[in-house]
């Protein structure tokens, strides 16, 4: 129980560290500083703060710029009560006047929460009255008092919002701003006050289903009469919070009289735990004081008349005597319930409910008097107390309902075991055992029946209708594997009834329950004259034994008793002629036994003489299939030795032709790198050409020359790879050497599209004849850039080139067509392109071999936006190590996969 407490008292602890989604904000001036703060549909913000504080004056806003009185800066949410002017705490009636300003983000809608100002208030936002609450005045005689909570939206031009709040207060003992104002855009305060309410109307519905349910239960069952007092305690809970929090009762009925409502609010609160008290006596009338019934049955009747003919401003100060009455009522409660806990059990329940209700009052008593900044939790700690209280009711009706179909279970079993023991003759103890076991619904019954002053198992019934008549002796020291035994000593020797179950006492330490998994033992002593002359001893072990089950068991022991005396006469009867039979049989039996050695034996001597016989001949078809794989072996032999010197032969002459072939291939890969213009003059600060062939040499070339001012670089794919690629490298290289040369000579000018149409008309001339249509050709991309004016021109075969400026890619699209033969009627002349290069920029020339390689793990491509990533990523490192990551990652990507085309990246900064 203890323990029980300390986890509710953490809970509400927690609860009452809990608030709604604000976030408070002080300032040392009366101005709240909200220009920092995110304003969406999910977060408001509470304008606690310092105000100004005009004391016992209504001034506008107008008013409030002209006025030469110096206001007092407050922290406010709180009472007034709890200022000081002039060393004097103020009284808790009066006016005043509440002004500060509120810095906001922009200028835009807005909306504001105003919770039960009390007791009547009107706000400025502004200059523009926004909304008012009652009716403001100085005096008594024009004051309505109204706290009902108000959301209003509205719209300002400039960040800065001026709030003004009058309140006017003259009879209620709480005054002024006592909760938080909260601001934030409509969305958020709406999405607030939606969610507030929902909480009152979901635990308002669910009491008021709850007061139906028990009222319909006295209504059928008059004589228990805590179900009217429970009724009407959750009917004056229901009433108490409709006129609390978000004042439910009044947004629906909006002309209620305030004064009517605070009287029905405080009248409720003091019949509440009177009438808990009431259904508590009814749970625990036993244990329960009348003295203390008939005194607070006469307080709260003496308050409810206080309440209603004394004025508000008198009785409102009669909060601390309920406080101590709902305090008190529910320690006593608690006492008397946990006293009568050992009565009953399921009080335990009442316990904990009675537990959530003192918590939650303690948690309201705390926020009413701003000691913690929580929320009103009484109505949830009631919604659990009732909850747990219809949890008990099912339980009493789940429990009644079991007796009663435990009931007609136990006559439905014993019909059908009367019936079974009527067909079976009386004399035959195992028939009447088996119907036991099989009407009843045990696995096994087992009869201990006296001799001689020693104890034997003499009958033994199972389930799958095993019968046997035995005769063991029980030895009551064998604990470890008869442990049942011990109850049947108790009832040998105390004439004990024993019904024992592992469901509710498990023992762990015994071999015999562990081993066979034992549900349920009991054992019956059968009486004469007080002398027990047998035990029947019950076991399940497939499932436990039904109340119904047990309660026939019980009552079966006059039954079992006639069983045994008739069986006991018939077994003499044939005790004579059993014991004659038994010997004849025994002589048969042996006589059987040597006839049937005899027999078995001459059988197994035929079985092993056919068996010799049998692997003879499988051994001797064995030897002869051996002789023959001999044979065949030293054939094989001669031929493998034969074989082996050509193969050795054939492998001396490929090693040579292969490593003439190597050598004239690394040759011709020396060649071409040579023709590979890379040691040229560059007009860049740093560069770099990446190049992987997929055989020892490459399909791919990288051209460049500085002629003049015009620095002209050239990358190209040759159609294939391997040899067949870099003889049209190595073509492609003389080629471009001539028609550059020719076409500055004639025009210092000359646009990369021209290269590309003479390289085309020249390729197109030299690998093609009349009687055979060229595949081959070059994809290629060619710049010229001026070392003066800093511009690239650009024309492209299928190859674009990649700027990277402030990690941005531009793309220099290439025409769809090769430097070879191209589809007739749709080749035309390359075009080109111009651009202003900056300094930073980094250019980027490559073929088709990166990009379309597959990898390892993905088994797909590494695709143009794939290497496009691996650019951007990688910018941050110089073109040296450029280089490196590129080859590293084209590695790793490629894993065991083979490379499937030749690789070539160049790579310029400016």
């Amino acid at each position: 129980m203890k323990k029980t407490y300390y986890i509710f008292f953490i809970i509400i602890i927690f609860l009452s560290s809990c608030n709604l989604k604000t976030n408070k904000i002080s300032s040392d001036v009366s101005k709240i500083d909200l220009s920092e703060k995110v304003f969406d549909k999910y977060n408001v913000y509470s304008l606690a703060g310092r105000w100004n504080f005009y004391w016992d004056t209504l001034l506008e806003p107008s008013e409030l710029k002209n006025v030469n009185i110096n206001p007092k800066v407050v922290y406010t949410p709180a009472s007034w009560a709890e200022y000081e002017i002039d060393n004097k705490n103020l009284p808790a009636t009066g006016i005043a006047t509440y002004n500060t300003q509120i810095i906001l983000p922009e200028k835009g809608f807005y909306a504001m929460k105003f919770k039960r100002i009390f007791l009547s208030y009107k706000v400025w936002i502004n200059d523009s009255i926004a909304l008012e609450v009652g009716k403001v005045s100085s005096v008594k005689k024009g004051f309505i008092p109204n706290d009902l909570t108000k959301e209003h939206i509205f719209y300002t031009d400039t960040n800065i919002v001026d709030l003004t709040i009058q309140v006017s207060n003259h009879f209620y003992r709480k005054s002024g701003i006592t909760n938080n104002v909260v601001i934030g855009t409509p969305e958020s305060i709406e999405k607030l006050a939606y969610s507030n309410l929902l909480y009152e109307v979901f635990i308002i519905g669910a009491l008021v289903f709850m007061m139906i349910f028990y009222f319909i239960l006295y209504f059928y069952n008059k004589q228990v009469k805590s179900n009217l007092f429970f009724s009407l305690f959750l009917f004056f809970e229901i009433l108490t919070l409709g006129f609390d929090g978000e004042l439910f009762f009044v947004r629906i009925f909006p002309q209620i009289n305030w004064i009517i409502a605070s009287k029905a609010w405080n009248i409720s609160s003091f019949l509440r735990p009177l009438f808990l008290l009431l259904f508590i006596e009814g749970l625990t009338k036993d244990y329960f004081s009348q003295i203390i019934k008939k005194v607070s049955v006469y307080f709260v009747a003496i308050m409810a008349l206080f309440i209603a003919f004394t004025p508000v401003k008198i009785y409102t100060h009669t909060l601390l005597l309920f406080i101590i009455f709902a305090l008190g009522s529910l320690i006593y409660e608690i006492f008397v319930t946990a006293k009568s806990i050992k009565q009953n059990k399921n009080i335990i329940f009442a316990i904990l409910g009675l537990s959530f209700i003192f918590l939650s009052t303690i948690n309201d008593t705390l926020y009413d008097y701003n000691i913690i900044k929580s929320f009103y939790s009484v109505g949830l700690g009631i919604f659990l107390f009732a909850l747990l209280q219809a949890f008990l009711l099912s339980v009493k009706n789940a429990e009644l309902f079991e007796k009663a179909e435990n009931l007609t279970s136990s006559v439905e079993i014993q019909n059908r075991l009367k019936e079974a023991l009527l067909s079976t003759p009386s004399y035959d103890i195992d028939s009447s055992l088996l119907a036991f076991v099989e009407n009843v619904g045990v696995e096994k019954i087992m009869v201990f029946s006296i001799e001689n002053e020693k104890i034997f198992i003499s009958n033994y019934v199972k389930k799958d209708q095993t019968k046997q008549k035995v005769k063991i002796p029980v030895e009551f020291d064998q604990k470890n594997e008869l442990f049942y035994t011990d109850f049947v000593k108790k009832a040998f020797l105390n004439h004990e009834i024993t019904v024992f179950s592992t469901k509710k006492k498990k023992d762990t330490t015994n071999d015999y329950f562990a081993k066979n998994n034992i549900k349920n033992i009991i054992v019956l002593p059968l009486l004469e004259k007080e002398n027990v002359i047998a035990v029947i001893y019950i076991e399940n072990k497939i499932s436990y034994l039904t109340n119904s089950q047990l309660a026939v068991i019980k009552s079966t022991s006059s039954q079992f008793y006639n069983i045994i005396n008739t069986a006991v006469a018939y077994i003499r009867l044939k005790a004579v002629n059993e014991y004659l039979e038994k010997e004849v049989n025994i002589r048969t039996a042996e006589v059987e036994k040597q006839k049937h050695d005899i027999d078995h034996k001459n059988q197994e001597l035929d079985e092993k003489i056919q068996l010799l016989e049998e692997q003879y001949i499988i051994q001797q078809e064995i030897n002869s299939e051996l002789e023959t794989q001999n044979l065949e072996l030293e054939t094989q032999n001669e031929q493998i030795s034969e074989q082996n010197e050509e193969i050795i032969q054939q492998k001396e002459q490929l090693e040579k032709h292969n490593k003439l072939i190597s050598e004239n291939i690394e040759y011709a890969s020396t060649i071409l790198k040579g023709l590979n213009q890379t040691e040229v003059e560059i007009p860049f600060s740093s560069s770099f050409y990446l190049s992987l062939p997929r055989d020892i040499v490459s399909g791919d070339f990288f051209w460049s020359k500085l002629i003049g001012n015009k620095f002209v670089f050239i990358l190209g794919d040759s159609t294939g790879h391997g040899v067949p690629g870099a003889l049209l490298s190595i073509l492609g290289i003389r080629l471009l050497n001539k028609i550059i040369a020719d076409l500055f000579e004639k025009d210092s000018d000359t646009l990369p599209s021209a290269i590309l149409d003479n390289l085309r008309d020249t390729v197109k001339k030299q690998l093609s004849d009349e009687n055979s249509e060229m595949k081959d050709g070059y994809d290629m991309s060619c710049c010229i850039y001026d070392t003066k004016s800093m511009e690239l021109l650009y024309s492209g075969a299928y190859n674009p080139v990649f700027i990277i400026r402030d990690n941005n890619i531009i793309q220099l699209k290439p025409d769809r067509m090769p430097i070879g033969i191209y589809i007739t009627g749709f080749e035309k002349p390359f075009s080109h392109q111009k651009i202003q290069i900056l300094q930073k920029d980094r250019i980027y020339l490559f073929t088709d071999g990166f990009i379309d390689q597959f990898g390892e793990k993905t088994g797909e491509k590494i695709y143009m936006t794939n290497f496009k990533k691996i650019l951007i990523e990688m910018q941050n490192q110089n073109l040296s190590d450029q280089k490196k990551l590129l080859e590293n990652f084209f590695a790793g990507w490629k894993g065991k996969k083979p490379q499937i085309d030749d690789v070539s990246v160049v790579g310029f900064e400016v």
